[in-house]
């Protein structure tokens, strides 16, 4: 398969790799097993990681979460939470100005 770029990737359909490595990395079908599929007439969702699915998707969401009942069910943390007002930066009135580097197109003649 060539790319855009002009260079070759070597797509293996049984193996699941793609000399790009994406396919490899992220489970799913590159854009050159996408390309190799569509010449072939194959689905190439059905070469994506079990985990991509819809029984996945469903599987997550399937068990029941019960919140805890209140605060005194929270355990104490080990640290107290304070807010530091030094650390607040306060916005200046008017428009904020650009920071936009002019060049010669900007003064054009009209």
């Amino acid at each position: 398969m060539r790319g855009r770029s002009g260079n070759r990737y070597t797509v293996n359909l049984r193996k699941m790799e793609c000399d790009c490595g994406k396919w490899s990395e992220f489970g799913i079908p590159c854009s050159h097993v996408q390309s190799v599929c569509k010449s072939w007439d194959i689905e190439a969702t059905n070469y994506a990681k079990p985990y991509y699915g819809i029984c996945s998707y469903l599987a997550t969401y399937r068990g029941i979460y019960t919140p805890l009942s209140g605060k005194h069910y929270w355990d104490t943390p080990p640290f107290e939470l304070f807010h530091n007002e030094t650390l607040c930066v306060s916005r200046r009135v008017g428009r904020d100005q650009t920071t936009r580097i002019r060049y010669e197109m900007d003064w054009a003649h009209r």
